[in-house]
């Protein structure tokens, strides 16, 4: 008797795992911000499901991730998605954005005099790791 009742929890667990795994991911996931991402966009898809598209600062990765269900996006779905016009265009601003910043001395030395401490550590951090930032957001890693 202990057998079978270990085996219907067993199959419950196996079945219902996956549901929890998914709310445990949806509530705890990051949303994309400013103190966790060098460039982010939000949006819906046709279906209404709400995604996020970033560039993680801790990783140095382009991230994709579908908000409404917690499921992990493959690398695979996210290169898939990085060949969308939407992706192309936002990664090509961003390139455009921070190279006018980085490529530029005058630039760097005028923003980083001029912001609150807060955003002068997030550009001083950019700027240590310019080349980092050159090699995996402008060559599209993920």
């Amino acid at each position: 008797m202990p057998w079978l009742v270990g085996a219907a929890i067993t199959t419950i667990g196996a079945f219902l795992w996956p549901k929890i795994k998914g709310t445990f991911k949806k509530m705890f996931r990051t949303s994309a911000k400013t103190k966790n991402s060098l460039a982010f966009v939000k949006f819906k898809d046709v279906d209404e499901n709400d995604w996020q598209f970033y560039f993680s600062r801790d990783k140095m990765l382009w991230k994709l991730d579908n908000m409404s269900s917690g499921e992990d996006v493959t690398r695979q779905n996210t290169l898939a998605f990085m060949e969308t016009n939407f992706a192309k265009t936002f990664m090509a601003r961003c390139q455009q954005f921070i190279r006018n910043v980085l490529d530029d001395e005058l630039n760097t030395s005028i923003l980083l005099k001029q912001q609150d401490d807060g955003f002068k550590k997030d550009l001083e951090f950019i700027v240590s790791n310019k080349s980092k930032i050159y090699d995996r957001m402008f060559s599209g890693k993920c």
